[in-house]
């Protein structure tokens, strides 16, 4: 479950990144409920709720509009638990993923004479 959670917030952060800040809802809920699918844990499918947060509601990141918080939660039913509890309880996962880009990269090749080490193609600027 933490799996699909993780991969759903970097899904939504993702989703972010590609689109700037203004990134529509709908597709980072998208983005997010997706990669948490392909992870084994489909929203509204046996007992799963994904829930998707943007800006997360608590913690760290809040107040961060390029902040994503995934909640994956799924009931499961309890053997012995069930004579205290009841018979089923919430297991609940959360993750936050954010986004800082800041416009700066490196890249480092470290075969000086091996053919193909650092390749540009396309309109590559190099400075």
């Amino acid at each position: 479950m933490q799996t699909a959670a993780d991969a759903a917030a970097m899904g939504g952060a993702f989703e972010i990144y590609k689109s700037g800040e203004d990134a529509p809802e709908d597709a980072i809920i998208a983005a997010a409920k997706g990669d948490s699918k392909r992870n084994g844990f489909e929203d509204a499918v046996s007992g799963v709720i994904v829930q998707v947060n943007r800006p997360p509601l608590s913690g760290e990141f809040a107040e961060e509009d390029t902040a994503v918080e995934t909640i994956v939660t799924k009931q499961r039913a309890t053997l012995l638990g069930s004579l205290f509890m009841g018979d089923q309880v919430n297991i609940k996962v959360r993750s936050v993923a954010t986004v800082d880009v800041t416009g700066v990269y490196c890249i480092l090749a470290l075969a000086d004479n091996e053919q193909g080490a650092l390749t540009f193609a396309g309109t590559a600027d190099v400075m």
